[in-house]
């Protein structure tokens, strides 16, 4: 987007501060383009979750990671029903307890 609007790029460790942070200290209109990329990016988010049945009234969300800060800034979305944790281990940690507990399973099946 900012490209595309100014034909200039932008530095990478500007966009990684952007992603963990969701803010920025560039001068406009580079701040404005991040910013409203990061909206449409939000938005596409919540149309994907909405094409598979997610229905914020009868459901909670969670995002996990690094991406969950740039959703919790810039998307539009019930707060109370909304949960965002900033552990960019978090998903490597819930696969790691995921795989720990099938070889528990699999172990208390060999002790039968």
């Amino acid at each position: 987007k900012v490209r595309d609007n100014t034909g200039n790029e932008l530095m990478r460790e500007v966009i990684d501060n952007f992603l963990r942070t969701g803010e920025t200290d560039i001068v406009e209109p580079y701040a404005s383009l991040m910013k409203e990329a990061a909206t449409e990016y939000a938005d596409i988010v919540f149309q994907k979750l909405h094409d598979y049945e997610y229905n914020e009234q009868m459901m909670k969300l969670h995002f996990i990671g690094g991406g969950a800060r740039i959703i919790e800034a810039y998307g539009s979305y019930n707060k109370d029903r909304v949960f965002f944790n900033h552990d960019i281990r978090a998903n490597a940690k819930g696969y790691e307890y995921y795989c720990y507990m099938i070889l528990r399973h699999e172990q208390g099946k060999r002790a039968m």
